[in-house]
């Protein structure tokens, strides 16, 4: 089977800014470096009617409205292997603009300055901005990256008060936390991986990956992504993960973690078999295979659910991945944190204090799980309310799941130099070109961490 061809060419960073900003309620202001890609959209900000006042806000935001005034510099990661879409600025829009909007509601006086960017290449574009002084003074990235750009020294810890981090759920906390208790970012929203799949040429989603490859016997066509994240939650399924986890934390391996792993990698190569199975490079791939009518069933991140909405309606079914005879799946689910820029002057570092403990105040976090249906909250008081929907269950249980695959995540981020040698030896599996006893050994030696 052959890769899907490659997508046209991404949009220039310019015009996908622009689909974004334009779209935000608060006006924006331009970003300082010449030659940014930004838009300025003047508005005039609604009066509260969501956000609470300064003073009941238990975030810790206590300054009086009227003190807080200036320009806020945000970059936005996008999690992409090729290029930026209209479809992915819109996904970041929905799920950035109503925290904006309601923070501007509070603080009329703030405007916020977004620019957009792959999160791959994020180190490299903060880079440049920061040897000439000009980097922004938050970042709304995936966790991994907010820890990849602290080691940078692109990011700043920040500590917050107990009253702040006590509204943090505890594996949250820890996945934002340094050992000496700062954190790398201030957690907003998780993101799960779940599955998704089309109602009318798949009732419900199979429990289990017999029952999975069983549909695609029955003309149901599959999409898996051929990436070490995206196809990680396969390996709890077939109950590889554990024997995974000590080889990325450098313990000896048994005879019983070698053979775990050897299931793993035959299962993979043995789905390529399958007519109707197909891998494809990423999950972006998939989400167009499933809008374009070519997919029936493909594991999803939860911030792509509006997109499949809007193309599937009704017929679009979502639920937890399939387990196996290993045990459940183990998703790797996305925490999205806004990190602290470096470059910022006092008054920038009060304006993104501000926001950052306003995210989590237990109102926004409500109506980002609620209005989006695609995130779920990081407070602990805020929980979802799954009796009444369908969707935020099975968001609550992948986020169980994931549980399992923080340490993994943690051990082998998404930043790290390993992925692409990870990814080349999948390829090499799947399509035949190395047996899984070789691929066993390699990716053991892959996952090593380096002395």
């Amino acid at each position: 089977m052959k890769f899907p061809d490659r997508p046209s060419p991404s949009l220039p960073l310019l015009a996908g800014a622009v689909v974004l900003v334009g779209l935000l309620a608060a006006g924006l202001a331009r970003f300082r470096a010449p030659g940014n890609p930004l838009a300025q959209t003047p508005g005039q900000p609604a009066k509260p009617h969501t956000a609470q006042s300064p003073g009941s806000d238990p975030a810790g935001s206590t300054a009086p409205q009227d003190e807080l005034r200036g320009t806020l510099f945000l970059a936005i990661g996008i999690h992409t292997t090729q290029g930026l879409t209209s479809a992915m600025l819109e996904e970041q829009k929905r799920q950035s603009t109503a925290l904006v909007r309601a923070f501007r509601q509070l603080h009329p006086g703030v405007t916020v300055s977004v620019a957009v960017y792959r999160e791959d290449q994020l180190d490299r574009e903060l880079g440049a901005r920061h040897a000439a002084g000009f980097g922004p003074d938050l970042m709304l990235v995936n966790g991994s990256t907010a820890h990849n750009l602290e080691r940078l020294g692109l990011a700043r810890p920040r500590r917050f008060p107990n009253p702040v981090t006590r509204q943090l759920t505890p594996s949250v906390l820890r996945r934002a936390q340094l050992p000496d208790g700062s954190l790398v970012g201030m957690p907003v929203f998780q993101q799960p991986q779940l599955a998704c799949f089309n109602r009318r040429r798949l009732p419900s989603s199979p429990s289990d990956l017999a029952g999975l490859l069983r549909a695609s016997g029955q003309d149901v066509e599959v999409g898996l992504a051929l990436t070490p994240g995206e196809l990680f939650w396969t390996a709890g399924s077939l109950g590889a993960a554990p024997a995974i986890q000590r080889a990325a934390e450098g313990q000896r391996l048994s005879s019983g973690d070698h053979r775990a792993i050897l299931g793993w990698l035959r299962w993979l190569q043995a789905a390529n078999l399958q007519e109707r199975v197909n891998y494809f490079p990423d999950d972006e791939a998939l989400i167009r295979g499933m809008v374009a009518g070519r997919l029936d069933w493909i594991p999803c991140r939860s911030a792509s659910l509006s997109r499949l909405r809007h193309s599937l309606g009704d017929q679009l079914g979502v639920a937890s991945l399939p387990g196996g005879p290993g045990g459940e799946p183990t998703p790797i689910n996305r925490l999205r944190m806004l990190a602290f820029g470096v470059d910022s002057s006092p008054a920038q570092r009060r304006l993104a204090d501000a926001l950052a403990r306003f995210s989590i105040n237990p109102l926004i976090q409500r109506e980002l799980t609620v209005s989006t249906q695609e995130v779920l909250p990081v407070n602990r008081y805020v929980p979802a309310p799954v009796a009444s929907s369908a969707v935020l269950a099975a968001l609550v249980a992948a986020q169980r799941q994931g549980e399992v695959s923080n340490r993994i995540a943690h051990e082998l981020p998404a930043s790290d130099s390993r992925f692409p040698q990870l990814l080349r030896e999948l390829v090499r599996l799947v399509f035949g070109e190395t047996t899984p006893e070789q691929a066993t050994d390699a990716l053991i030696a892959l996952m090593r961490p380096s002395p």
